[in-house]
């Protein structure tokens, strides 16, 4: 294995790695409006708003939430919300309820202003405009905007007056996804369930590993299976490159991007290897110019190392653009390993227009020649029909053709589809075989699945003990959910003897994170004295926090401050 291809692995382990570390901060706004005077009370939004709190939670967002709101509760969580936005952040905001649309305009309707709107020039004073929730969004990175709102108009007196649902909206902010749960103009359905058709098919694919335009086209046919192409979701989109709520490396789905090894390197030129000497030191700016004149000169080696440079911007500015040019060079030499970084970037669309068929046809000619990465994301893409029909079968085979040569997200990739029941019968004990291979490689979100299994007897006996050493691994990562856990263990004495003090210690290693289960489990300990001095302010500071969140463990305990 070449010197640099150890140092690069490493760096991109530390990516993938450390996900809650790396990432974009994600914050989100939950509104979900049931309780409207007279006739125009609504059944499912309140558990609408739950379901995709608990959902959003489980994906990294920390969550704001309102249940049954008025007009100027809307406006200060909106403006709340704004203010914890940036270029850095991930803003999403979801609204269930009623809304409609008049002179072209939408609206949201708060619960206490309906039964003063007297005619549809009133919708601008006394219901919260979409532009206004747009406006506070402006200074997001990524823009996430999800209307269960196009419910029927609630307004017999100008029922005629108004169009239903809401109005197609064609200006948008750059990054942003506006996404609708039925047509434009159309109305959707509250639904027979707990759950409307669209947030509860929503919920559900968000746990899954999808790219969200993809996510959002599997919940189109969903809700149309389910009201017999009554209700047809849409969405409108201004992004760039892939969103994932459940990101594939934190399911043990990797899309796995270099393979230590390749028979197709050479790295024996004197020059080469002052290059690699660079790249150990991580000197990048030397090894670009050390591997420059030996692309240059059709070296495939150089080629595609002078691409990986340009693609993670080391050395050098990002670009894609130069990154592929310089892949596509040392692919059409036969390097498997560049044929499989090219695959990579069309699949993301990064430098390229996105091409899942062009992604497919390159990883099957690196796959074909035995490189375990290739094999991996070719499951990946059998998996979620991406360029190909999703067949759970030929994803299972690729991912075991990859899984034999120790790549751990390969190894992921079958626990999952094992604890899932995904084109097999769900089998927690050979999910758990092979998410304690891919574990001892150290991916702590695998690691932390370890802990669930243990702690939860799936697949294995109960073992509070064993759970506790995963939790460890992935806590010492810095992964906040396995510091949370290990909090809670040492808060309860599972397995352990209880010790407040280790408690405390983990819930503000989580906490600091922005965890919020860790912030209300702080509160606890002050607001209890358990191995702390008992303190209210500190506890109400902690709840508040978490609260502010949306943790309802948090929000019910504030009420005894009250």
């Amino acid at each position: 294995m070449s010197r640099f291809i150890r140092t690069f692995a490493t760096f991109l382990f530390i990516l993938l790695a450390l996900p809650a570390l790396a990432a974009q901060e994600r914050i989100a706004l939950v509104i979900g409006n049931a309780g409207y005077p007279g006739g125009g009370r609504l059944a499912n939004p309140v558990n609408d708003a739950r379901a995709m709190q608990n959902a959003l939670e489980r994906a990294g967002f920390q969550v704001i939430k309102l249940e049954d709101a008025g007009l100027e509760d809307m406006e200060s969580a909106i403006l709340a919300f704004s203010k914890r936005l940036d270029k850095n952040t991930v803003g999403l905001f979801y609204y269930s309820g009623h809304g409609l649309q008049y002179d072209g305009n939408n609206y949201l309707l708060p619960i206490d202003t309906t039964d003063k709107i007297e005619a549809p020039a009133h919708l601008r004073s006394k219901a919260v405009s979409v532009d206004y929730v747009l406006a506070s969004m402006e200074n997001s990175g990524l823009n996430i905007v999800i209307f269960d709102a196009c419910r029927n108009i609630p307004f017999r007196s100008f029922q005629r007056s108004v169009p239903s649902g809401l109005a197609a909206m064609n200006h948008y902010p750059d990054g942003t996804l506006i996404a609708y749960a039925t047509a434009p103009g159309k109305v959707a359905l509250d639904g027979l369930g707990e759950n409307s058709p669209y947030t509860a098919s929503l919920v559900k694919r968000m746990a899954e590993p999808l790219p969200l335009e993809q996510l959002l086209k599997k919940v189109r046919s969903d809700v149309r299976a389910e009201t017999g192409d009554r209700q047809s979701p849409w969405y409108n989109a201004s992004i760039e490159g892939d969103f994932y709520f459940t990101a594939p490396d934190a399911q043990g789905n990797a899309v796995a991007q270099d393979s230590p090894t390749d028979p197709n390197m050479g790295d024996n030129d004197p020059v080469m290897a002052d290059a690699l000497d660079a790249l150990d030191r991580q000197d990048y700016v030397l090894a670009a110019q050390r591997l420059l004149p030996l692309a240059t000169q059709g070296h495939a080696s150089a080629q595609y190392r002078l691409g990986l440079l340009y693609e993670h911007g080391l050395g050098t500015n990002q670009d894609y653009a130069t990154a592929r040019a310089w892949y596509e060079q040392a692919a059409a030499q036969g390097l498997a390993t560049a044929q499989n970084k090219l695959g990579y970037l069309y699949r993301n669309g990064f430098g390229v227009a996105r091409d899942y068929h062009k992604a497919h046809k390159l990883y099957e000619q690196a796959a074909a020649q035995g490189l375990a990465a290739a094999q991996s994301n070719l499951g990946y893409l059998y998996q979620n029909g991406l360029g190909v029909t999703l067949d759970y079968d030929k994803a299972r085979e690729y991912y075991e053709q990859a899984a034999v040569q120790g790549l751990a997200g390969a190894q992921s990739n079958l626990g999952y589809l094992y604890q899932n029941g995904l084109g097999v019968a769900q089998d927690y004990v050979k999910a758990r075989e092979y998410y304690e291979q891919a574990a001892a490689q150290g991916l702590a979100d695998t690691q932390n699945a370890l802990g669930y299994f243990y702690q939860n007897g799936l697949g294995v006996a109960q073992d509070y003990d064993k759970a506790r050493e995963y939790y460890e691994q992935a806590a010492a990562q810095g992964l906040p959910s396995a510091q949370n856990y290990l909090g809670y263990f040492y808060q309860h004495g599972l397995g352990i003897a209880q010790d407040y003090d280790k408690a405390r210690a983990y819930y503000e290693q989580a906490a600091a994170q922005g965890f919020a289960a860790a912030q209300s489990n702080l509160g606890y300990l002050y607001q209890n004295g358990l191995g702390v001095a008992q303190d209210d302010d500190t506890a109400r500071a902690w709840y508040e926090k978490a609260a502010a969140q949306g943790n309802k463990i948090a929000q019910e305990a504030l009420q005894a401050y009250q």
